[in-house]
């Protein structure tokens, strides 16, 4: 991971409203005034923000599940991680 371990284990907020329906993600934020529906990657993702997982464990589940390289895992889990921080989404 660039030279780095990341061992910070990100959490979803447990107020927020997460359900999986007919195979997409939706998650609502906690104002209740906007629900998000979350691509593949970021449902997977979502549903792994419980906490026991390290970032650098996300970037593998993410190079394990879809055809992206290590690099662009990383950047793509960080910026996720970085807007669901900016809507409260974690903890």
């Amino acid at each position: 991971m660039s030279g780095r371990e990341d061992a910070s284990r990100p959490r979803r907020n447990p107020e927020v409203a997460f359900r999986e329906y007919d195979g997409e993600s939706v998650v609502v934020l906690p104002s209740g005034a906007e629900i998000n529906v979350l691509n593949p990657a970021g449902g997977l993702l979502f549903r792994l923000l419980d906490g026991t997982r390290t970032v650098d464990e996300l970037v593998d589940k993410v190079c394990e599940e879809f055809d992206v390289s290590r690099e662009q895992a990383e950047e793509d889990v960080r910026a996720f991680l970085a807007e669901l921080q900016g809507h409260r989404l974690l903890v």
